[in-house]
């Protein structure tokens, strides 16, 4: 790459907006897909096991006194938080990289 930006007197900063920057940012998606699934097992996790507040708690506190109904709509809430952050990741990625292929058919119109 280095005798190609020399051919064409492409500067470092133009180098990296126009070649590396779009070719890492499928990848840098892929991360964040994968990091915002982790977090947010994190997050309920430990707020179960220290709060009493949150969804991890909500959880906690239901299971503990059997309230079937609230419990799962705790856990379903927190599904949807995982299932619409994943939602936005895609919309993102699809409009800041056209040209990648799409990793899954989950979100087909």
């Amino acid at each position: 790459m280095t005798l190609q930006r020399r051919v064409y007197h492409a500067t470092e900063r133009s180098v990296i907006r126009n070649i590396a920057m779009p070719h890492s940012l499928p990848f840098i998606f892929a991360g964040l897909r994968i990091a915002l699934a982790r977090a947010l097992v994190g997050v309920i996790i430990a707020e179960m096991d220290v709060s009493l507040k949150g969804l991890g708690g909500l959880i906690t506190n239901f299971g503990d006194s059997f309230e079937t109904a609230s419990l799962m709509a705790a856990i379903i809430t927190s599904s949807m938080v995982g299932v619409i952050g994943t939602m936005f990741l895609e919309i993102l990625r699809r409009r800041l990289t056209p040209w990648a292929a799409r990793p899954t058919a989950l979100f087909e119109a």
